[in-house]
C-alpha cells in the first residue's frame, strides 16, 4: 500500500526529518498539517509541542501540550515532555510538580538538573541532546 501524502503518519516522519535537520518551522508545517488530517493525535501534538520548544516557543509548545499530557488519557510519557519543555523555559517549579505525577523525588531532581544543563547550551546542542535522547520522536 503506498502513502498519501496527506497521510498523517507521513507528515509525522517528514516533520521528524526536518527536525533532526534543524529545520524545526518546517517540522512544524508538517506536524500542524498531519494534525489537520488527524486531530488530537498523540505523536503529531508531542512532536508539535517538542519542535515549538526546540524553536523557543516555549509558551505555544505548553499550550499546545498541556491539554494532551494533563488529561485523563495523558501518559507518563506526555507529562514527562511537558515536564521537560516547562524545565527547558525555566520554569522549575512547574517541571517539578507535573514530573511528580509519575517520577519519584530522586528522579524528579535528576530531571530537575538535567533540564538546567539543557539550557547552558547553545540551540542547536541543546537540539541534538533532546533529539538523540528523546523516545517521543516515534510514529506510535
Amino acid at each position: 500500500m503506498e502513502a498519501s501524502p496527506d497521510d498523517p503518519k507521513l507528515l509525522l516522519l517528514l516533520g521528524v526529518t526536518k527536525d533532526l535537520a534543524g529545520s524545526h518551522l518546517e517540522g512544524q508545517a508538517y506536524y500542524r498539517a498531519g494534525l489537520v488530517r488527524a486531530p488530537g493525535d498523540p505523536a503529531l501534538t508531542v512532536n508539535l509541542a517538542l519542535s515549538l520548544a526546540l524553536s523557543g516557543n516555549y509558551p505555544s509548545a505548553i499550550s499546545v501540550l498541556q491539554p494532551l499530557a494533563m488529561s485523563t488519557a495523558g501518559t507518563a510519557q506526555e507529562r514527562q515532555t511537558l515536564a521537560l519543555i516547562y524545565g527547558l523555559n525555566g520554569n522549575t517549579a512547574e517541571a517539578a510538580r507535573i514530573g511528580r505525577i509519575d517520577l519519584d523525588d530522586a528522579s524528579v531532581e535528576q530531571n530537575l538538573a538535567y533540564y538546567q544543563s539543557l539550557r547552558g547550551l547553545s540551540p542547536e546542542a541543546r537540539s541534538q541532546a533532546i533529539l538523540s535522547g528523546s523516545s517521543a520522536r516515534s510514529s506510535s
